[in-house]
């Protein structure tokens, strides 16, 4: 019975261990497009299964050991601290949804980490995992190297690119490799001292495959040049605006920032005027900061910043002389990659991989650092919990065991439960997208229903929604016109049925994330579409791009659809107003010179639409058919301020005297700009 007790804890190791093993080697290489997002998705997933399967696993080891023996090691505080500050920061996050979706993803983590240096605890486990690492680091280097290369070995149209990567990304590709790239060369250095064996034969290829890719990779970020990231100084002051200048919640956000998840948001609020000057970025929203660690300064605030450092500390001053371990240099890479690059999932996901194989073989070579430990419940006339090195002879409570595992057991059950419904609603939600791609408009409109159905906590579900009702109500009305009939009842009551969902769906999406500017100018998009068709439909049109403009206050383009719109509804004040707003915020904005003038010119205005439309000449001196076509339009108004005995038919360019903005003003929302060149 002993033996046969046995067995099953050792079945219940090395099933934990080859869980583990799998992830490692199909984590970097995963990746499908039946998800709305087709690469970071799918690793989530994985890891999500495995970790939730691991907490399974050890919560029966606990059952049937009937004890609790868990690793304990010098970095489980430091960890432990950081996903609580996560956790927190998501509770105070001001969008609180995508924020506990993104938080959920680093608790996977932290329960990664913990089940992992639980499967690592001897020198073999350890060199398996490392060995399944660099593995798929190889397989997704070759991956590259052949898509370069135009050897296309998978059957997906959209890999067949010679930059293809199963990260989605270059830089992601690259900094994956880097950290992966010394572990290879560690074992592979024992041929330098002529110690051939099979391993550091294998090792010394898989050395020479990352190295080459990783050559070919910088090569082709320089060559194509399309590596966009937003600059430091500007990631910066956004990391610090987001923590000291938010007046609504001054607390929350120095201690805990925005939430995580939610850079978006902290882009578009404290963007710099500054930021306009960058002929190639100005117009493009991020949703990551400069580096890692100026994204958690923003959303996590000060406590994930000093959180996250008490692990670099712990992991960089506490093992002194670590230079033995495998992995010591992967995380240094890491680390500073961290502090000079934006991660994705991929690359946070791949920090704590590493960290937990660190600390694994820190505690095998030095017990101190880790070890095991047996928590129990011991009988005395006060029930205490304690925690031992080594068991006690002390007789042990079989309770604690069962709550242990059930505890376990109820974690994994939550976080499956809202994890499967969250998977199953997107795959869904992603079959929707296809069939609008197939203009299968039933299908569309019954998976988006069926997907928010399943989760209805994601605004971007709700933006699409609108648009979806509204796209088939035109359908309806475009398809009634071409029989030449007037719409019976039956077509108008489904008309307005669409149109009235479309605008729950819109409003919903500003209730579930209201400080998501894409919010309010879907919301304002949609009200502008349905001009003339619902009762106030201007005045909540004009309402939401002002709402937009407040979240995004330093956007010329906010203005200008804000302009767009008092435009089309004839109101030239307004339009002029907001029309010099933008120009204020981006004096060489070609497009902002070029709508004032037409605003100007609808009011009768015409020496001033004039100077507008001169400025935009200087402006795209450059582009020879915009340069003509304003020209034209120059002569055209000329020939219109004679013919009505205007004074002087030529203007020197004003300079451009800066609106005063009332906080009325202050609010708004894009759709789309007048045209211009």
């Amino acid at each position: 019975m002993q033996n046969s007790k046995k067995q099953v804890l050792e079945y219940l190791q090395t099933t934990l261990q080859f869980i583990w093993g799998i992830c490692f080697l199909l984590f970097p290489i995963l990746f499908f497009n039946a998800t709305t997002e087709t690469y970071i998705m799918p690793k989530q997933i994985l890891i999500t299964v495995v970790a939730l399967v691991s907490l399974l696993l050890i919560g029966v080891n606990a059952i049937i050991s009937k004890k609790i023996l868990l690793r304990k090691t010098f970095l489980d505080l430091p960890v432990f601290l950081f996903i609580l500050v996560i956790v927190l920061s998501a509770v105070f996050s001001i969008a609180r949804i995508d924020a506990l979706v993104g938080a959920t993803m680093y608790v996977v983590l932290g329960i990664s980490y913990f089940a992992i240096v639980n499967a690592a605890k001897t020198e073999e486990s350890v060199f398996f995992f490392t060995a399944s690492l660099v593995l798929s680091a190889c397989a997704m280097a070759i991956i590259h190297m052949l898509s370069y290369f135009k050897v296309y070995v998978l059957p997906f149209a959209f890999t067949h690119t010679n930059s293809f990567t199963t990260t989605g990304s270059l830089l992601e590709h690259s900094l994956y490799l880097a950290a992966m790239l010394p572990v290879a060369g560690y074992f592979a250095y024992p041929l330098i001292k002529r110690k051939i064996n099979e391993k550091s034969i294998a090792f010394l290829i898989a050395t020479l495959i990352l190295a080459a890719d990783i050559v070919l990779v910088i090569y082709q970020i320089i060559m194509q040049n399309n590596l966009v990231i937003l600059p430091f100084v500007t990631g910066f002051q956004i990391a610090f605006s987001t923590i000291s200048q938010d007046t609504t919640r001054i607390a929350q956000s120095f201690f805990f920032g925005s939430g995580t998840g939610t850079f978006f948001m902290d882009f578009t609020r404290f963007r710099p005027l500054s930021f306009n000057s960058y002929p190639s970025l100005w117009y493009l929203s991020f949703f990551q900061s400069s580096s890692y660690v100026l994204e958690l300064i923003a959303t996590t605030g000060i406590l994930g910043f000093l959180a996250f450092a008490f692990i670099i500390i712990k992991t960089v001053i506490k093992p002194v002389k670590s230079f033995h371990n495998p992995l010591y240099i992967s995380l240094l890479i890491l680390i500073i990659s961290s502090i000079i690059f934006p991660f994705s999932f991929i690359e946070i996901a791949l920090f704590f991989f590493i960290l937990s194989l660190f600390v694994a073989q820190e505690g095998i070579k030095n017990s101190t650092k880790s070890f095991d430990l047996e928590l129990f419940l011991v009988t005395l006339r006060r029930e205490l919990f304690n925690a031992e090195h080594k068991v006690q002879a002390a007789k042990t409570s079989q309770i604690m065991p069962i709550v242990f595992s059930v505890l376990l057991f109820a974690i994994a059950g939550v976080i499956g439960y809202y994890a499967t419904i969250y998977t199953i609603s997107d795959i869904i939600f992603s079959q929707s997208i296809v069939a609008a791609q197939q203009n299968n408009g039933t299908a569309t409109y019954q998976k988006q229903i069926q997907a928010i159905s399943l989760f209805p906590y994601r605004d971007s579900f709700f933006r699409t929604f609108s648009q979806t009702n509204l796209s088939i109500a035109n359908s309806v009305i475009a398809l009634n016109s071409q029989k030449n009939q007037k719409p019976d009842q039956q077509v108008q009551s489904t008309v307005i049925n669409l149109i009235q969902q479309g605008i729950n769906a819109a409003k919903t999406a500003t209730t579930l994330s209201p400080y998501n500017v894409l919010n309010w100018q879907n919301y304002s998009s949609y009200y502008r579409s349905i001009l003339g068709f619902g009762q106030g439909s201007d005045t909540f049109a004009i309402q939401g791009m002002q709402q937009a403009v407040a979240l995004d206050p330093n956007y010329p383009q906010e203005y200008m659809t804000l302009g767009a719109l008092y435009y089309q509804l004839k109101q030239y004040d307004n339009a002029i107003k907001v029309f010099q707003q933008a120009v204020n915020l981006k004096p060489d904005f070609a497009n902002a010179y070029y709508n004032l003038g037409h605003a100007y010119e609808e009011k009768g205005d015409l020496q001033n639409a004039l100077a507008q439309y001169q400025i935009v000449a200087q402006l795209v001196v450059s582009n020879k058919d915009n340069e003509n076509k304003v020209n034209k339009e120059i002569s055209a108004l000329q020939d219109k301020i004679k013919a009505q005995g205007t004074s002087n038919t030529t203007s020197t360019t004003p300079v451009v005297k800066p609106v005063q903005t009332t906080a009325n003003q202050q609010l708004s929302l894009p759709v789309s700009p007048t045209p211009a060149p």
